[in-house]
């Protein structure tokens, strides 16, 4: 199975013939080919032409540009130049489409980076990811290409750009990013969507991509793969209910139905357990990794020893900074919405008792258990582990474990395993 870089893809050119090379020659499906001397790797601009109509004869790439770099960008593009920073081909598609978003007049400034008029509609940037992916992909509709050219006058042509996140992870803002494409076009579409969730956290989702890739996933899943669609589009569920992305969430609920819906009664019931908690120490996280608020961290990870990636509380602090559905995940909702995109469950029938209750409670057979407590009055989270022949307490000030005096009287809000 081949999970090659998008950046080898493109630049492996489709096999021509001396007649497509030949001036006013045309290939297989009609297209006119003539010299490609754009930059662009000739599949891709033959995709490009046949899927928008337009001629990109006119297209110059500079790779290994240092103007995007001035702009805080991994790539951009001006009129019909595409500047591309050293290592970042795999932007080129993207780029490429907004050259077409500008010969079709749809681009207009927005905003200003670097004294220079920037177009930042996210409805373009996500079209060019899912229209530059695409033409690497063919089968688009033929017809006659149009040599429109741009005029400048009257305004800046207005850049158009992939960002640099403050992070400074090179990880565009779209699910639909062309790596990801390149490697997913290579997979039995039942395995798609586990791919593309597993990233669901740290990269924007677009409902034209769920519509393509994630519901032909469900339809051709069978068995075993169908409850793992089934648990995946759950997850995605929960991520865009703090979006409040209600059209998104009723369409995955029609497809995962009882699962989502579920997933959905689960998170809702845990708002007035935490809201009248009185959990909150009025701190939250910052891009800067602070121990002393990740214990959420540290037991999500006694868990789930990998999770996003992810096998060290500083880890996950990272990626979860870099979505604005994570960022703040000290708040005890957040931590909700978390644990159940991590598949945990949680339970009431210990709320309102105390710790100490709860362990005397554990007989012989729960020995194997790891239980994630989230205490009354108490901005903090911790599990217990039956360790040494006693359940101890671990967490970020115990992470080798100590006993439960601390916490033993408080009483419980939720459990979590």
């Amino acid at each position: 199975m081949s999970t090659k870089s998008l950046h080898q893809k493109v630049m492996q050119s489709k096999p021509t013939t001396a007649a497509q090379h030949a001036p006013g020659g045309s290939g297989p499906e009609g297209v006119s080919i003539g010299p490609n001397h754009t930059g662009l790797p000739d599949a891709l601009k033959s995709g490009i032409e046949a899927r928008s109509g337009m001629s990109l004869d006119d297209v110059r790439v500079h790779n290994n540009s240092p103007k995007p770099a001035q702009l805080q960008a991994l790539a951009y593009t001006q009129g019909t130049d595409i500047h591309v920073a050293p290592g970042q081909e795999r932007h080129i598609p993207h780029e490429a489409w907004h050259v077409v978003q500008k010969k079709q007049e749809r681009v207009r400034p927005t905003s200003q980076a670097a004294g220079a008029a920037t177009n930042d509609d996210q409805s373009l940037e996500r079209e060019a990811d899912r229209m530059g992916s695409k033409s690497l992909r063919g089968n688009a509709p033929v017809g006659n290409l149009h040599n429109k050219t741009m005029s400048q006058a009257g305004y800046q042509m207005p850049v158009q750009r992939i960002s640099i996140r403050k992070t400074g992870a090179n990880v565009s803002r779209s699910v639909t990013d062309v790596d990801g494409l390149a490697t997913l076009v290579n997979l039995p579409k039942a395995t798609v969507l586990k791919k593309v969730s597993d990233n669901v956290y740290y990269m924007h989702f677009d409902e034209n991509f769920f519509n393509e890739f994630l519901r032909e996933s469900y339809d051709e899943a069978e068995g075993n793969d169908k409850n793992q669609v089934l648990a995946r589009l759950s997850i995605l569920y929960m991520n865009y209910i703090s979006d409040k992305r209600e059209a998104f969430a009723k369409t995955v609920g029609s497809i995962a139905n009882n699962t989502a819906n579920a997933t959905n009664r689960k998170y809702h019931t845990l708002h007035p357990l935490y809201t009248s908690s009185g959990t909150d120490d009025g701190m939250s996280v910052t891009d800067d990794w602070n121990k002393a608020l990740a214990c959420s961290l540290y037991a999500l990870l006694l868990l789930r020893p990998k999770f996003m990636g992810a096998r060290s509380p500083e880890e996950l602090h990272t990626i979860f900074r870099s979505s604005d559905s994570t960022k703040d995940y000290d708040d005890d909702l957040t931590v909700g919405k978390i644990r159940l995109a991590a598949g945990l469950n949680f339970s009431t029938d210990f709320a309102g008792q105390t710790v100490n209750q709860l362990i005397e409670s554990l007989g012989p057979g729960d020995t194997n258990r790891k239980i994630i407590v989230d205490p009354h009055g108490e901005a903090h989270t911790f599990t217990l582990i039956h360790d040494g022949g006693q359940w101890k307490r671990f967490d970020n000030d115990a992470p080798n474990g100590s006993t439960t005096i601390k916490y033993g009287a408080n009483k419980i809000i939720v459990t979590w395993e």
